[in-house]
């Protein structure tokens, strides 16, 4: 009895741990700008998410007027969540990136992204927000990768006869399969 309830309790706390971030589309590593460099290991595929600018993709206004705050969504400190939405229309074509390296585009969503939410004392709520194309991809390295200094590369995004060249600093490290790391 004693052994059947170990092993239980052991599941049930390995499914409440936070799951390792870069292993999956639903949990990308969150780069902290576009200009932020992915390493990527020997036989290792890591998913990673830019947020862009929309004008740097060049996307028109209709997506994001169509994207409703939703002020009756809001976190522990009463601050309002963002509004997403994804899309389908966007395609990416890497160039230039290191041998034995690929990137793929994984998932890509429009968003409202709230920076801020004050509370006037009028009762009114009022939140600042960015308008940004949110993108995972899925960056995978061959076994036969060779590790090496960065390279920049560079993703072309593509939608409705559209294109947009976004610098790619990319590594390969030499540190054999693992773990994602990201710099």
């Amino acid at each position: 009895m004693k052994k059947i309830l170990v092993v239980s309790l052991a599941a049930l706390l390995s499914a409440c741990a936070p799951s390792q971030m870069g292993v999956g589309v639903s949990a990308p590593q969150v780069m902290a700008s576009p200009m932020t460099p992915v390493t990527v290991r020997p036989g290792q595929a890591l998913y990673v998410r830019y947020s862009y600018p929309r004008t740097l993709l060049k996307v028109d206004d209709a997506p994001f007027r169509a994207l409703e705050i939703d002020f009756g969504s809001r976190d522990n400190s009463s601050n309002v969540h963002s509004a997403s939405s994804p899309v389908s229309w966007l395609s990416v074509t890497p160039q230039d990136l290191p041998p034995g390296v690929d990137v793929a585009l994984a998932q890509a969503f429009v968003a409202k992204e709230i920076v801020g939410t004050t509370h006037p004392s009028s009762g009114a709520t009022s939140v600042n927000y960015y308008e940004r194309v949110w993108v995972t991809l899925k960056v995978t390295a061959a076994p036969t990768a060779r590790a090496g200094a960065p390279k920049v590369g560079t993703l072309v995004y593509s939608h409705d006869g559209t294109q947009s060249e976004v610098p790619l600093l990319v590594r390969v490290d030499g540190g054999g399969t693992g773990s994602p790391s990201v710099q």
